[in-house]
């Protein structure tokens, strides 16, 4: 069980990422009211000169995002998975933007925040 800003995580680490992809499609059949997510592998060798596929990308970001914001009640890895480590909170959180319809934003902390995460204003 792993505790986050939003409460307690249950992280299920299984043997292949082929189980991974069945418990989870199991926990929302038989226990739909959790929110679960799974944290795919990158799929490629640690020296391959291959950048993982960008939905590999996105769906590892989009988990550990939630994971992070307390949406999330159950995260399942694949054991090698698990293995690997993972970026800071920190560095997540300063590089990641959500932004939702009819949002009002504050342009000056926007503009930190993206600074920080490399881009540049001009």
């Amino acid at each position: 069980m792993l505790h986050t800003g939003g409460g307690a995580v249950h992280v299920i680490v299984c043997a292949r990422t082929t189980d991974c992809v069945r418990l989870i499609a199991e926990i929302g059949y038989f226990a739909p009211a959790l929110r679960v997510a799974g944290l795919p592998d990158w799929e490629t060798l640690p020296y391959d000169h291959l950048s993982p596929h960008q939905d590999l990308v996105s769906e590892r970001l989009a988990a550990m995002n939630a994971l992070l914001g307390g949406k999330l009640d159950v995260l399942v890895v694949a054991a090698t998975t698990a293995a690997h480590r993972l970026v800071p909170p920190s560095f997540l959180a300063a590089r990641t933007f959500d932004f939702r319809k009819g949002q009002s934003l504050d342009e000056r902390g926007l503009r930190a925040q993206l600074t920080l995460a490399g881009y540049e204003n001009v």
